[in-house]
């Protein structure tokens, strides 16, 4: 009895097997590589409100117009680097 309960086992353990050839199959996978940036940077600009130009001025309100003029330059220069770096970001 033993033995015809391992045979029947063995034959379904056989009729399980697969005789197919085993497939291949190629999946593209995405993965993200440093680039370089090929954008130049903004160059930084002559600002308004140097040490000598502050000397040189004539007035106190020369003084303050230079340092408000300097002061937006700063800003935009700013502003102008964060889009820089945004866009090389991407």
């Amino acid at each position: 009895m033993r033995t015809a309960l391992a045979a029947l086992a063995c034959l379904v353990l056989v009729g399980c097997a697969t005789t197919s050839e085993p497939r291949v199959v190629t999946r593209e996978v995405f993965v993200p590589v440093h680039a370089p940036c090929t954008l130049t940077p903004p160059v930084e600009p002559e600002w308004a409100d140097t040490d000598q130009a502050l000397r040189d001025a004539p007035s106190h309100v020369e003084r303050v117009r230079l340092l408000v003029v300097g002061r937006l330059q700063r800003v935009t220069h700013d502003q102008e680097l964060h889009a820089y770096a945004a866009a090389c970001a991407q």
